[in-house]
Order: structure tokens, then sequence, then C-alpha cells
């Protein structure tokens, strides 16, 4: 598993998806101003479709590896499947039957989890990139070659100068941050106004 690599799989995920993101800010020559607006919305929406829905499946794994093997009947999974999901706010999920074709599960045991870890530092580095050409690429870059040393997750991010993204508020700071960049106001801090105002 991991192709004997040391490396974790959230680093090869920041490895994948920074990659990813970092070349929405590069197709200029190549597409239309409208082609990477639409680009960058549909990239931006499948990042907080990955955060919720990979973090509920993340969350659903450990509930699953946590019924004794003589419990484990498609009644007690699909309990699993509707705790996990009433926490993330996916109630129309309910039963085991719906995510039976999520092959990671099965074949690749606590993958999922990967990938709603790796796209906040991979978001970050997009968003590095934005601010100030060169910076992002500079922190993939050093990241990268950080990665095969023995380092945890944390360790590398930080040495690359990158956040962890299990830091308090950061889900909500990356939120926040493509928000803005698809409609040029800021979502949390409208909200936090607003209830600043109500409460006064």
């Amino acid at each position: 598993m991991n192709g004997n690599s040391d490396t974790s799989i959230d680093q090869k995920e920041i490895s994948s998806q920074g990659l990813e993101y970092l070349s929405l800010l590069y197709m200029s020559n190549a597409l239309a101003a409208g082609d990477i607006q639409y680009l960058k919305y549909t990239e931006f929406s499948n990042a907080l479709e990955t955060l919720i829905s990979q973090a509920f499946l993340g969350k659903l794994e450990y509930l699953m590896y946590s019924i004794p093997y003589e419990n484990i009947t498609k009644e007690s999974l699909s309990e699993c499947v509707a705790s996990a999901a009433e926490s993330f706010g996916l109630n129309y999920i309910n039963d085991i039957s719906a995510i039976a074709k999520v092959s990671h599960l099965f074949l690749y045991p606590f993958y999922v989890q990967s990938y709603a870890v790796s796209i906040i530092p991979s978001l970050e580095i997009y968003f590095m990139e934005a601010e100030e050409k060169g910076s992002g690429l500079q922190a993939y870059k050093l990241l990268m070659e950080r990665s095969e040393d023995g380092l945890t997750l944390v360790e590398a991010l930080e040495s690359a100068g990158l956040s962890s993204p299990f830091e308090k508020g950061r889900v909500r700071a990356i939120a926040d941050e493509i928000y803005y960049s698809i409609t040029g106001t800021h979502y949390y801090k409208e909200i936090d106004e607003s209830n600043n105002l109500s409460a006064a």
C-alpha cells in the first residue's frame, strides 16, 4: 500500500490536488477568461463537496470498524451510515446501499479521509499563488522536496510555510476564501457582522 513509500497518503494527495489548483492560475494562454472562471467555479464547488462528503465517509469508516465482527449486519452498518450522515447534514443518506459503490472504503481503508485533509493545504497553496505569483509554487516545491524526509504531515507543511489543516478555524477560513474568490465578498465576515448586529 502506498508503493512502499514512507510519505503519507495525505502528502501524496496534496501533490496531486495542489498541482491541479495551481494549474488554474496558468491557463490564460490556453483558455478564454470565461472558461477559466467556469473551471474555477467548478473546482471550488467540488472542493466544498469533497470536504463534506469525504469527511462524512471518514467518520463512517471509524464507526463501521468499531462494530465487533460478530455484530456486523446490514442493519448495524446502515445505523453507522445514518449516524455519520447526520453529523454532516446529509440526512438523506441513511442506508448502507447508498455508499456500497464507494470502492475506497473496501479496497483502501482510511484513504477517504486523506481527500478531506489534503484539500485544505492544496487550496492554501492556490490562494498563496493567486495573491503573490511564485509563493504558492515555492511552497508546493518545498513540500514535495520534504515529502520523503520522514516528517509528519503537519511538520512537512510547517517546513514549507503552510498551515495545519487541523488548526482550529482552518476549514472555515478556506471556505471563506473560496466564497470570496467566486463572489468578491466574505461569506463568514458578512454572517459574523450580521450576527453581531442582531445580538446588539
